[in-house]
């Protein structure tokens, strides 16, 4: 458990960024970032569930969604981790009836 929190306390640190980055910025950030950093990112950004974080954390998620976008990272209809949970709920539900 302590392992989980120590990295979630990485990742806190290394996403709390107060300006906004360029884009080109962004690139040289996702290319050094390790890969659970940028699947926890991506699917942040790609859910589109962005709202609820405070304004200045819906403008950096919006804008990372857009550079990730333009990368080809993510894919722009994708569903949400809600609307995956509630299938999958709806898959064991059907399986246990």
């Amino acid at each position: 458990m302590k392992d989980y929190r120590s990295r979630l306390q990485v990742l806190e640190k290394h996403f709390c960024i107060k300006d906004i980055p360029t884009f080109d910025q962004f690139k040289k950030a996702w290319a050094a970032a390790d890969p659970l950093s940028r699947s926890v990112l991506a699917a942040s950004a790609e859910s589109g569930n962005i709202d609820g974080w405070g304004k200045s954390w819906s403008r950096y998620m919006t804008a990372v969604r857009g550079y990730l976008l333009k990368m080809g990272e993510i894919e722009p209809d994708a569903k949400s981790l809600r609307q995956l949970a509630a299938e999958m709920e709806g898959d064991a539900c059907e399986i246990h009836s």
